[in-house]
C-alpha cells in the first residue's frame, strides 16, 4: 500500500463461516509491518495526531464482522520500541511499551500493559486502564494510571511541559531536589460530548509515597529532609 511517498506492507487474513452459519461472525486480521507513526503526520491534516508517536510501532488488529460486514467488536495490540511521545508542549523519552485496545458498539477499553521510561540506574514503568462508553447521550471516560517508581531528579526530563497547572513543574523540579516517589496512582473520571469537542473532569484523585526527599519549601531556609 503506497501513501504519498510512503509504502506500507501488511499481512491480512479473512475467515469466512459456512453459508449455513449466518450467525457466526466473520473474523478479520491485519498485521502491518513496523512503522514510525510520526513519519506519516505530514501527509494530510487527518494524520497530524500521528506526530505524537515518534517511535517504531508494531500493530496487530483483529475484528469480528457481522453478515453486513459491520464490525461487532475489535482488538488492537500495539508494541512500541524506543523513541519518544510528544505530550502537550514537550516530549517524553520512551524505552518501549505494550498496549491493547478492545472495543464493541457499547464500550472501548484500553489496557496499558507496560510503558517503560528511562531513569538513572534503571527504568520507570507506567501501567493503567482506560475506558470510554456512551451514557445518556454523552461519553463517560475513566482513567486509572500507576507509576512504580521515579526519582525526583529525573522528573524534569520525564514531565512534559504544559502538563499540570502553570508553574507546577518548575516548582516541584526546582524545590524537590532529591528523593524517590513510589507507587504513584492517578484516577480520573470525565464526561464529554460525543464528538469530544467539550467535556469536564468529574473526579480526579491521586496518591504517592515519597522517600528520602529533600524539599526546599522556603529558600534560603534550609530544606526539609
Amino acid at each position: 500500500l503506497a501513501v504519498a511517498d510512503r509504502v506500507l506492507s501488511a499481512r491480512a487474513r479473512l475467515d469466512l463461516p459456512p453459508a449455513s452459519r449466518a450467525d457466526v461472525a466473520i473474523a478479520a486480521a491485519v498485521e502491518p509491518d513496523e512503522v514510525v507513526p510520526a513519519g506519516f503526520a505530514g501527509l494530510a491534516p487527518a494524520f497530524a495526531p500521528l506526530a505524537a508517536v515518534d517511535a517504531p510501532v508494531a500493530l496487530t488488529a483483529t475484528a469480528a464482522l457481522g453478515p453486513d460486514l459491520v464490525p461487532r467488536e475489535g482488538r488492537l495490540v500495539a508494541r512500541m520500541g524506543a523513541g519518544g511521545l510528544r505530550v502537550a508542549k514537550g516530549r517524553v523519552p520512551v524505552l518501549g511499551g505494550d498496549a491493547e485496545i478492545e472495543g464493541t458498539r457499547d464500550e472501548m477499553r484500553l489496557a496499558l500493559r507496560r510503558l517503560a521510561l528511562p531513569r538513572a540506574g534503571g527504568e520507570t514503568v507506567v501501567t493503567g486502564r482506560a475506558s470510554l462508553r456512551p451514557v445518556a447521550g454523552m461519553l463517560e471516560g475513566r482513567l486509572d494510571l500507576r507509576l512504580d517508581e521515579v526519582g525526583f531528579a529525573d522528573l524534569a526530563a520525564l514531565w512534559p511541559d504544559g502538563v499540570a497547572g502553570p508553574g507546577a513543574k518548575a516548582w516541584i523540579t526546582g524545590n524537590i531536589t532529591a528523593g524517590v516517589a513510589r507507587d504513584l496512582r492517578v484516577e480520573m473520571r470525565m464526561i464529554a460530548t460525543p464528538d469530544l469537542s467539550d467535556g469536564e473532569v468529574t473526579h480526579l484523585a491521586g496518591s504517592l509515597e515519597g522517600r528520602d526527599m529533600v524539599v526546599h519549601w522556603l529558600r534560603p531556609v534550609p530544606p526539609a529532609e
